[in-house]
């Protein structure tokens, strides 16, 4: 699964900022440097932690910037949630997906 991250910019345009996605155990987001800096023209800060000094991030761990945007595993609804979205177990892509990753608080989100 490929989830793209993207941004709505104050002009109203979609920028396609980049993709996560797992290569065996370890998550690896790819930035596209080009989209991003368009974005940043736009009205965007820039994505968390990330820069645009290395475009490619591989880590064991889901990134913090993705990982803010979901339920935690040790969440007291956590079995509420996910049979609410009917997932049968704790997968911190597959939550991504099925929440977009979407925060009230910014433009960002995911889609596969």
């Amino acid at each position: 699964m490929v989830l793209y991250l993207k941004w709505i910019g104050k002009s109203n345009r979609v920028y396609v900022l980049g993709k996560l996605f797992k290569d065996q155990d370890e998550f690896v987001f790819d930035i596209d440097e080009k989209e991003l800096k368009e974005a940043i023209s736009d009205g965007c800060f820039g994505i968390g932690s990330f820069d645009l000094l290395n475009s490619e991030y591989r880590d064991k761990e889901l990134f913090d910037f993705f990982k803010k945007r979901i339920i935690g595993r040790d969440n007291p609804n956590i079995e509420e949630f996910l049979k609410s979205h009917n997932l049968n177990e704790y997968d911190e892509m597959e939550i991504l997906k099925v929440t977009k990753a979407e925060l009230g608080t910014d433009r960002y989100y995911v889609e596969e």
